[in-house]
């Protein structure tokens, strides 16, 4: 945690009386310097960048409804998708030995965090799908934020629904074909003229070859969030691999070191 000796005298103000609800209202977590603690409310607003699209829910929806139930893909775990088996604990960063997550990245000054949520599963579920922990993909958020129909802008966000089915739909490249520059420039940006967009994964043939950076597609995809039980949903979800999440925040989100949840 950064030096909170260094902070401002406004972020330590703003701190201090989130400590103080905290302390009033008996709850349990830590309020204390971050590194989004010292934004300005529009910068910090501008990180906030999950917006559903309707039409994009309704899709996700019946898909999963027309999905056929799939067996599970974690050794040791019996039984389909919508029945009993979850694991007493489950964490991707270290099972059988090996952290099946890719390295930790910084949206920056963009509303983006859907396509980095997105994007992070995916890279999860390749080195899951390689059996291999050492595998490294590093795919490109950018091309969701600047070449996708997902992304609204920076200040507006995208919706990782939309993202999720793009991967299906199209695909995505490599991160050192597309590197990500929305976070300094606070800017959708273009689409690059370089990127190639060959067709869905369905029609992907020898006379619809990929290029070198575009191997990365989802087969198919499914929203937890239409289990019964929403808890339920995301558990079974996690069998398969890291899924993507969002969250509502609140004020005090800027100030927040999470201890329980």
């Amino acid at each position: 945690m950064p030096d909170e000796q260094n902070i401002s005298a406004a972020e330590a103000a703003k701190i201090d009386f989130f400590q103080k609800a905290i302390k009033a209202e008996g709850l349990s977590w830590t309020a204390g310097h971050t590194s989004v603690s010292a934004l300005s409310d529009e910068e910090f607003r501008k990180r906030l960048g999950c917006h559903i699209q309707p039409e994009a829910y309704d899709k996700a929806v019946a898909r999963a409804h027309n999905l056929n139930a799939t067996t599970y893909k974690i050794e040791g775990v019996s039984g389909v998708a919508g029945a009993p088996g979850f694991l007493a604990s489950l964490d991707w960063r270290n099972y059988n030995g090996g952290d099946w997550t890719t390295r930790i990245k910084d949206q920056g000054n963009c509303g983006s965090c859907w396509a980095f949520g997105v994007m992070a599963a995916l890279e999860a579920h390749e080195k899951i799908a390689r059996d291999n922990p050492k595998y490294n993909p590093i795919l490109s958020e950018q091309e969701f934020v600047s070449c996708s129909d997902c992304g609204i802008s920076c200040d507006d966000g995208g919706d990782p629904f939309c993202a999720q089915d793009y991967l299906f739909r199209k695909g995505t490249i490599l991160d050192k074909c597309f590197k990500y520059s929305s976070g300094f420039t606070g800017e959708q940006g273009p689409c690059s003229s370089s990127i190639d967009i060959p067709g869905p994964y369905s029609e992907r043939s020898v006379s619809n070859p990929c290029k070198p950076c575009r191997q990365n597609y989802i087969r198919d995809w499914m929203p937890t969030n239409d289990d019964p039980s929403a808890i339920d949903g995301m558990k079974r979800a996690l069998m398969y691999g890291p899924i993507t999440a969002g969250m509502l925040v609140y004020p005090s989100f800027p100030g927040v070191c999470w201890r329980d949840l």
